[in-house]
């Protein structure tokens, strides 16, 4: 029997992206397997993903507002250089918590001699984004998947990932050291 992408069905998707250039962010597809309809993806490409079935496959560009938002030029903020290790510099990464006590990953974007820029905006905010996107399985989520599903949806400690970490780990997009 073959199935159709929608609401409660267990996906496994095959996936690459593009920035706003037409680079790709990594060199091989990414795999990520979710329940439709739980918050696993962001809106915009479960819309696009509905009715389509194993094998299929799909482009989806999504404008800055509905992929990772306009820059946010508060969230480029100055800090005291004494508050980093001696040898900080453009590049390193630093975890810390947001205001909402959600982890942020911080990017130094300069460093002078008494301040450091830290950039809180995920790295391709503002831009528009390709989703080169293969379904590899579709059938209906098992009641332990879904439960995992609703726990994820709530905030529970054993989901977390929102739609845009699951499908772009900042991580991934930044370059030099992670420190926390």
């Amino acid at each position: 029997m073959s199935y159709q992408i929608g609401p409660g069905m267990f996906v496994v998707l095959r996936y690459r992206v593009f920035d706003e250039e037409g680079e790709a962010l990594h060199d091989a597809p990414d795999a990520l397997s979710l329940v439709i309809g739980y918050g696993g993806l962001l809106p915009a490409i479960e819309e696009r993903l509905e009715g389509m079935r194993e094998g299929d496959e799909r482009n989806v560009e999504l404008s800055p507002e509905r992929a990772f938002g306009r820059r946010n030029p508060k969230a480029v903020v100055e800090v005291d250089k004494s508050d980093f290790p001696p040898d900080v510099a453009p590049g390193d990464r630093f975890d810390a918590e947001g205001e909402d006590g959600r982890p942020v990953l911080l990017q130094v974007l300069d460093v002078t001699e008494d301040t450091v820029v830290l950039d809180g905006n995920h790295p391709l905010a503002g831009q528009r984004v390709r989703f080169e996107i293969a379904v590899g399985e579709v059938r209906p989520a098992s009641a332990e998947e879904l439960l995992a599903a609703e726990k994820r949806l709530e905030g529970a400690p054993d989901g977390g990932n929102s739609p845009l970490e699951a499908l772009v780990p900042v991580e991934r997009l930044l370059r030099g050291p992670s420190r926390g």
